[in-house]
């Protein structure tokens, strides 16, 4: 009976991860690019912009319409433990609220801070659902290195926030005093999350970030980094240059 139990279980686990993480993955990944490009339109509002934020709308649109569908779809989630219909139910009335938060931004009627807020939230509620599946593991070492590859990834999340409020501020010619106080914490979060996570991998796992990552292309960001924490010109834009910037983020993150 025990055993039985138990297999039901780890194949209810088995399947909500299957059936969550995905979705939620694709999701995260569109959000990220709407947010810069979000950003970039309300510090700098031109045309072109615009047009770069209505075609990423439309992609995070799609993707959003099949993270509803997997959501909701009966058997999976109806097996699921409370904790993880709640986080369910709670992104989902997240992206609920995306055409609304759409057309603000389009009428200029929604500032940077308020609409990075409203990005962070959804990305943190989808990084809240995906804990939740993952507490549903029954076998105690795959989630301790789900949790841990987790947090990994939330250290990514922290540099997109980082890049978030660095190519807003190149977009806008300038670099504000509680922007590099904002962009200063993230970095001591960021690092101090990785710095602590990586030990706790699976070798195995761990080679596979350090090989997916080259200590140049971690260090290469973190002197970029410290340059831009170094600029203290409030009525100039951060002193990176926007393609050597790019190229930092993108090669770790």
């Amino acid at each position: 009976g025990i055993a039985g139990k138990d297999a039901l279980n780890l194949a209810r686990a088995r399947a909500l991860k299957t059936a969550t993480s995905e979705p939620v993955s694709n999701f995260l990944g569109q959000l990220d690019t709407e947010r810069v490009n979000a950003v970039i339109y309300i510090s700098a509002p031109t045309p072109g912009n615009l047009a770069t934020l209505r075609a990423q709308e439309a992609a995070t649109s799609h993707v959003t319409t099949a993270l509803r569908a997997a959501l909701t779809s009966g058997s999976t989630l109806s097996n699921a433990p409370p904790a993880v219909r709640q986080a369910s139910a709670t992104l989902l009335h997240d992206a609920a609220g995306l055409p609304a938060l759409h057309a603000s931004i389009g009428a200029h009627a929604i500032g940077r801070a308020q609409a990075m807020a409203t990005y962070d939230k959804l990305i943190n509620d989808s990084y809240l659902l995906l804990n939740q599946v993952i507490l549903t593991e029954t076998s105690t070492p795959i989630a301790a290195q789900a949790l841990a590859l987790e947090r990994i990834a939330k250290s990514g999340e922290l540099l997109q926030q980082e890049n978030v409020l660095v190519v807003s501020d190149l977009a806008g010619r300038q670099f504000p005093v509680p922007d590099r106080q904002q962009f200063t914490k993230l970095v001591g979060a960021r690092t101090t999350l990785y710095d602590q996570t990586l030990p706790e991998l699976d070798p195995s796992y761990r080679a596979m970030y350090q090989g997916a990552v080259s200590p140049a292309a971690y260090a290469g960001l973190a002197a970029l980094e410290n340059t831009v924490i170094a600029g203290h010109h409030p009525r100039f834009p951060p002193p990176v240059s926007p393609a050597e910037w790019g190229r930092a983020v993108q090669g770790v993150s």
